[in-house]
C-alpha cells in the first residue's frame, strides 16, 4: 500500500523540516508521536479544460479553461510509547485533523503562506507494535496558496508588483470624517467603488474575497451600501495599483497575496 519505511532508521527525537501545522497545530509538537515523512501535492499544477471539434478545423477548439482542486498527501508516521498509549495518540490525532470545515493547512519549510483544505481520508497500514505509518488526504477546494496578509494605511495605499502573484486579494476600511450620500474607492486604473450613504465617525469595512463581496457598517452587515452601479463587479485588485478615497482621506487595505 505504501513504499518501504524502515522505521528504526526514524530517530524518536527527529522532527521534520516540512512538518504539517494543521488548522495553525503543529502536529509535531502537540503529538510528539508524530512525524511527516513526506508530502506530495504542493508543486506543480495542470489545467482542467474543456474542448470542441469545429468542422474543417485541425484539432480542438479550447472552449473553457480553469484551474483544479489541489489534493496534498500526507504519509506519516505515528509512535507510541506503548500499545496503549499508540491509542491515546489516534485519539488525540483524530481531534487535531477532523474539522468540520475547511481550516489552514501549511508546512514547517513555507512559513508566512498556507493553503485553505480539509482532511477527508485518513488510513493506515497494519500497526508494527506501537508503530504505525499512515497517509492523510486533504482536499483543498481552491488550488491556491495565500500569504499572510499585509496591512497598509495612508492617502493612497498599493501592494508591489511580484511575478509570482497569481491573484490579490484585499479589504478596505475607513472612518469618514463628513456624512455624505456617497465616497468612492478608486485605483490608479480609473475604477472605481461608491458606497453610501456614508455617516461621519463611523467604520466602514469593504471586503473583497476570493468568493464574495461583503460591505459592512460598524461591524454590521449593510449590502445596502452597494448599489448595483456601485462598480464593484468591474473593480480589480492588481499588484502596484494605487488605491485611495475619493475624498482624500485615511484608507487602510489589506493585501492577501495567491500563489500556486
Amino acid at each position: 500500500m505504501y513504499d518501504f519505511t524502515d522505521l528504526n532508521q526514524i530517530p524518536h527525537s527527529a522532527g521534520s523540516s516540512f512538518g504539517l501545522i494543521y488548522n495553525t497545530t503543529d502536529l509535531e509538537q502537540e503529538l510528539p508521536g508524530f512525524r511527516t515523512l513526506s508530502v506530495t501535492g504542493r508543486g506543480l499544477i495542470s489545467k482542467d479544460i474543456s474542448t470542441s471539434k469545429v468542422p474543417e478545423m485541425d484539432g480542438l477548439r479550447i472552449d473553457e479553461s480553469s484551474l483544479p482542486a489541489r489534493t496534498i498527501d500526507v504519509k506519516f508516521l505515528l509512535r507510541g510509547s506503548s500499545a496503549t498509549d499508540l491509542r491515546r495518540s489516534y485519539e488525540k490525532l483524530n481531534r487535531f485533523i477532523l474539522t468540520k470545515n475547511q481550516t489552514t493547512v501549511s508546512f514547517r519549510d513555507d512559513p508566512g503562506r498556507y493553503y485553505i483544505g480539509l482532511v477527508t481520508d485518513c488510513n493506515v497500514d497494519e500497526e508494527l507494535g506501537n508503530e504505525v505509518i499512515g497517509m492523510m488526504r486533504i482536499f483543498c477546494s481552491k488550488p491556491y496558496q495565500y500569504s499572510n496578509a499585509v496591512t497598509n494605511s495612508g492617502t493612497s495605499v498599493s501592494f508591489p508588483v511580484n511575478l509570482y502573484t497569481i491573484k490579490l486579494l484585499a479589504d478596505f476600511s475607513f472612518i469618514p470624517t463628513e456624512s455624505g450620500e456617497s465616497i468612492q474607492i478608486r485605483n490608479s486604473y480609473g475604477q472605481a467603488i461608491t458606497i453610501g450613504p456614508v455617516a461621519a465617525g463611523r467604520l466602514y469595512d469593504l471586503i473583497l474575497s476570493d468568493d464574495r463581496i461583503t460591505i459592512k457598517e460598524n461591524g454590521i452587515r449593510k449590502m445596502t451600501l452597494l448599489s448595483i452601479q456601485s462598480g464593484v463587479e468591474t473593480f480589480t485588485i492588481q499588484p502596484g495599483s494605487v488605491y485611495s478615497l475619493s475624498t482624500g482621506g485615511t484608507l487602510t487595505a489589506r493585501f492577501q497575496e495567491l500563489r500556486l
